[in-house]
């Protein structure tokens, strides 16, 4: 991965335990099944960008087929792919196809997670709640660990995600670029921001959007759309060929058949 202006956003939530403690059902009661953090590597002038994002939103609110539905005022402020309508995301998708860009996807199983947890509560007889901080920080590690730590690089952070503050990204970042280690000097400007405020936000909310759709409901469709996009899919939690998960990309191509783990 190059360096250059990368945006990190996470899809999906870290809902485990029900307010008496008690294991959720995941899957149910809107919680999700898997947990995402990824980065999109825009190797556009984004303000460029931005200004088609924004010609297509006022084209839309002007199309007498989507003004009257409810969500176009959500859509208004941002795009964002779990709201918006089927409308809005077929023109997104089009735009999407043509961008410049390079996407890389962590993927954490919660039921693995869940499982480990319990089983550590039954040997020690200590209840180890999940630590959500230590899981985002562990994910960011393996998101960028391949990223030159010669290069200069911009990383704006979607303020959706509550678990980390800018010392706990930084520290996180500092150990997968390993900085010092090669006596290299290389930058990186981290930056925390709303996705309203941030086009390179909504984009990559959209291509996590598009891997969850995959992973939690079997829908290939979108992805199939944006292949092409992605450069690595980790799927942390897969260990039935190798104690580090499965990587999916370019030699190892994802496919639903591929990532059910059947028992």
């Amino acid at each position: 991965m190059a360096g250059g202006q990368f945006f990190v956003d996470e899809s999906g939530d870290l809902i485990f335990f029900n307010k008496r403690g008690k294991p959720v059902h995941l899957g149910e009661n809107g919680t999700s099944r898997f947990f995402l953090i990824g980065t999109a590597r825009i190797d556009e002038d984004l303000g460029s960008v931005a200004e088609q994002f924004n010609q297509l939103k006022n084209d839309l609110l002007n199309n007498p087929f989507c003004k009257h539905i409810p969500s176009m005022q959500e859509t208004k402020v941002e795009f964002h792919a779990k709201n918006d309508c089927s409308i809005v995301k077929n023109e997104v998708f089009k735009l999407l196809r043509g961008l410049n860009a390079e996407v890389q996807v962590v993927v954490r199983r919660k039921e693995m997670i869940l499982d480990q947890a319990m089983k550590t509560y039954k040997l020690t007889g200590t209840k180890r709640m999940i630590n959500e901080k230590e899981l985002y920080h562990n994910m960011i590690i393996r998101l960028f660990r391949n990223l030159p730590d010669s290069q200069d690089c911009s990383m704006v952070f979607s303020e959706r995600g509550k678990t980390f503050s800018d010392n706990s990204l930084a520290e996180a970042l500092g150990k997968a670029r390993n900085l010092g280690v090669s006596g290299q000097t290389a930058q990186t400007i981290i930056r925390k921001m709303s996705s309203k405020e941030n086009i390179g936000l909504q984009i990559v909310d959209y291509f996590l959007w598009t891997i969850l759709q995959m992973y939690e409901h079997d829908n290939y469709d979108y992805f199939g759309l944006l292949k092409d996009k992605y450069k690595l899919i980790m799927d942390v939690d897969d260990l039935r060929t190798s104690e580090i998960g499965v990587l999916y990309g370019e030699k190892n191509e994802i496919s639903l058949d591929k990532i059910k783990m059947r028992k």
